[in-house]
């Protein structure tokens, strides 16, 4: 069995004002707080990911996971 070794990137959007007006509803911070939020695999994250439109691309042994509302 060949072993995959994909790179999963911090996720990204071209929509970040909309989904950090999404986050403020329920989490109090600033841009830069949202974009750790973004950058720290957490179950919060996930769980505030999973509400949105998901598209995963391969880039060689790369994944980018773009999120749209």
């Amino acid at each position: 069995m060949e072993k995959q070794n994909n790179i999963i990137l911090a996720p990204s959007s071209s929509q970040v004002t909309e989904l950090y007006k999404l986050w403020r509803e329920n989490h109090a911070g600033r841009l830069s707080d949202f974009y750790k939020f973004l950058t720290s695999a957490t179950d919060q994250r996930d769980r505030f990911l999973s509400g949105l439109e998901n598209k995963s691309e391969f880039n060689g042994i790369f994944i980018v996971n773009t999120f749209e509302l």
